[in-house]
């Protein structure tokens, strides 16, 4: 399979996208990016891509000399699929797997076999130099929009969305650098930025709206109904709460989780359930919107979740 809609779904993102050639390894012609990929312009297999992969250039240089390299002068091009000018322009470069991760290992849980990501993922550049150079505001939006597009348009989780260090951390630091992500060795903090990427996929949908207690019949304790107890992997888990059910009170517990973290729903913007440590347990209650009769929770890390139905609109 080729991403032979990778533009579309950018632009329909509201993204600013230009699509660039590659020279192909294999004719030593150009060719659009629909069909380019690594390893003799292959496309991706069942079940891929399945990842997206953050990353930045490690160059200083203008964009038109970042895409020549990547596309053009390289030895083992494409380096990627997506390049993010510092303009926030998305440049679309190959709709096939790229060579752009190396070698490293999934260690949560995406099924991704050791030192294969590059078959596995959308890989995106940033332009910057990695040693501190600030990202621009349009950059880094940019960025959060094209990951969100590509979630969507691909049923890639949330909890799929890596950095090149989270694959290699013995080699790699990329992403890093100035933005509001980086920590104080300049690597970026991914849970905060896929909680950010969250938020404004929720925003976009226009779900999780806290509403009145008013507005919920609270129920007789006898009726209280458990809509949901096992595990959950970090990032988007959805919850069936009940049909016709328009809003919800609930309790919310969290249990077994495997690191610190917390729980949300509200579109992400308030985190309802904190712990510090591994095998905590913490709840909370609250009041929801609940489109199509379901809720998603969204957690930092794997947990087990335990959610309680107090109350119901319908």
């Amino acid at each position: 399979m080729y991403l032979l809609n990778l533009a579309r779904i950018l632009e329909e993102g509201g993204l600013t996208v230009k699509e660039e050639v590659g020279l192909s390894k294999v004719t030593g012609q150009l060719k659009s990016w629909q069909t380019f990929g690594r390893a003799g312009d292959s496309d991706y297999t069942w079940g891929a891509p399945n990842h997206v992969m953050v990353h930045h250039t490690a160059s200083e240089t203008t964009t038109e000399n970042d895409i020549s390299y990547m596309n053009h002068v390289s030895s083992v091009r494409p380096i990627c699929n997506l390049y993010l000018a510092r303009n926030g322009d998305v440049h679309v470069l190959a709709g096939g797997p790229t060579n752009t991760n190396g070698a490293g290992v999934d260690t949560w849980g995406g099924g991704t076999p050791a030192n294969d990501m590059n078959r596995n993922a959308i890989g995106i550049e940033m332009g910057n130099n990695g040693v501190g150079e600030p990202y621009p505001v349009a950059q880094t939006n940019a960025l959060i929009q094209t990951v969100a597009a590509l979630m969507k348009a691909y049923t890639i989780p949330l909890g799929q969305v890596r950095a090149h260090f989270e694959w290699a951390p013995e080699r790699k630091i990329d992403p890093a650098g100035q933005s509001p992500y980086a920590t104080s060795s300049f690597k970026w903090d991914m849970d905060e930025f896929r909680a950010d990427v969250y938020r404004y996929i929720m925003n976009q949908e226009g779900e999780g709206e806290e509403i009145k207690m008013d507005d919920v019949i609270l129920a007789d304790p006898e009726d209280y109904y458990r809509a949901f107890d096992g595990r959950i992997n970090a990032g988007v888990t959805e919850i069936e709460i009940g049909s016709g059910v328009l809003a919800a009170s609930i309790n919310l517990t969290a249990a077994e989780p495997a690191g610190p973290g917390h729980l949300s729903l509200d579109g992400g913007k308030t985190s309802l359930v904190n712990w510090t440590a591994v095998g905590q347990v913490n709840s909370n209650a609250v009041t929801v919107k609940t489109p199509g009769g379901k809720i998603r929770l969204f957690s930092l890390v794997p947990c087990r979740a335990i959610v309680d139905v107090l109350g119901v609109a319908t």
